[in-house]
């Protein structure tokens, strides 16, 4: 059984977790410094062999202050040039937690990185690259999204898709298999082990998301989320997975303080 701190960092830091989900978007508190504290329920299903759905409650947790923001497992400051007629550019500098997919192979490393947005009427346009610093795996990960912000009535919907490149040692953290985990998941009385694999060269691997916000009064607001991600070529030629993809959904209540 995965333990707490894992599936949490799961909603914020799983292979293609957006950029902050919620402290960039005002609509979520009703202003542009939202403090929003509220709780609840991640379903997370694992790609991997002898591994399903698990369900756990979860804090939410959004804040921001000026530059510096909060965002579940993300904390970093942004930058705002002044901008030009319709079309704002914005830059990013974070510290973001970074947790291994699946059920039995536990760690939670840290990752920094900066991230560049364009936003305009038609969207948003974002890249950014982050890299290990925890010394766990010394490798990078860049990222070239695009989501939409859709008013319906008071309701904030907010579809996005990604194309996420990840280098081999980021690939082969995430999802290889090294003999010390095969060795714990034994050791643990895992029923189906997972076999040894080594991922020998990056990738590339596919992503969308839909974010829904709902202020059901002037301090709460409902919130739903649900993400998927088509895994990499040299990510699925580990024989350790069941799934060609991985897909998670949050479902809860913020209160704005």
């Amino acid at each position: 059984m995965p333990s707490f701190h894992r599936l949490a960092a799961a909603v914020a830091v799983a292979a293609f977790s957006p950029p902050p989900a919620f402290a960039h978007a005002g609509a979520l508190a009703g202003d542009e410094d939202p403090l929003v504290i509220g709780a609840g329920a991640l379903a997370y299903r694992s790609p991997f062999e002898g591994e399903g759905v698990s369900v756990f409650s979860i804090p939410i947790i959004v804040a921001r202050r000026g530059a510096f923001y909060v965002d579940g497992l993300e904390a970093g400051a942004t930058w705002a040039p002044p901008s030009t007629g319709a079309y704002s550019v914005t830059v990013d500098g974070f510290i973001a937690a970074r947790a291994l997919p699946g059920e039995n192979r536990e760690q939670v490393t840290a990752d920094a990185g900066v991230r560049v947005s364009l936003e305009g009427p038609v969207g948003t346009v974002s890249v950014d690259y982050r890299r290990d610093i925890s010394g766990e795996f010394e490798g990078g990960e860049a990222t070239a999204r695009y989501e939409i912000a859709l008013p319906v009535g008071a309701v904030r919907v907010t579809p996005g898709a990604q194309v996420v490149w990840q280098d081999r040692a980021t690939a082969n953290h995430m999802y290889g298999v090294s003999p010390k985990q095969r060795r714990e998941m034994i050791e643990d009385g895992v029923a189906t082990p997972l076999p040894v694999f080594e991922i020998r060269e990056g990738g590339v691997s596919l992503g969308a998301d839909l974010k829904v916000l709902w202020p059901v009064t002037d301090r709460l607001v409902a919130i739903a989320y649900v993400s998927g991600a088509y895994l990499g070529d040299s990510v699925r030629e580990n024989p350790g997975l069941r799934d060609d993809f991985e897909v998670q959904t949050l479902a809860g209540f913020g209160y704005r303080f």
